[in-house]
């Protein structure tokens, strides 16, 4: 009867302990951090010349930065008859605490996307205007 019981119990402990070993053991972590920064700038203008469009973006992240995230997101748009200038920065900087560690420590991600589009109108420009509409 004993060996009945122990054999019951056994084969219980085999059903459910795949649910109680993952809980009992610490996961394996690979956390960086990450610096995001998305900022289109966008011109349509009735001047010939061309947009003067710079955006200045700097990342710096601690070696000892743990499941951090920095975003800079923002956009800027210009629809002006003259010319037009677009000047945009952005600065990130993530941290660490030394005194934390984990067993395995992902890689950083830097990621920058600063589309930039200048679009000439004629019907904005004046010059252009005064001379179809002389004609």
């Amino acid at each position: 009867m004993k060996l009945k019981f122990l054999s019951i119990s056994l084969f219980s402990l085999g059903i459910i302990s795949p649910f109680f070993i993952p809980s009992l053991t610490p996961a394996a972590k690979a956390v960086g951090c990450a610096a995001i920064a998305v900022t289109p700038q966008i011109s349509v203008r009735g001047s010939k010349q061309p947009a003067t469009q710079t955006n200045t973006v700097n990342q710096e992240i601690d070696p000892n930065c743990i499941g951090n995230t920095a975003v800079c997101s923002g956009s800027q748009v210009a629809v002006v008859p003259g010319a037009v200038e677009q000047r945009r920065s952005c600065t990130q900087n993530l941290g660490g605490d030394p005194n934390r560690t984990l067993p395995v420590r992902g890689g950083d991600v830097k990621f920058q996307s600063t589309p930039k589009f200048d679009i000439y109108n004629p019907a904005q420009d004046q010059d252009y205007l005064n001379g179809v509409l002389k004609k």
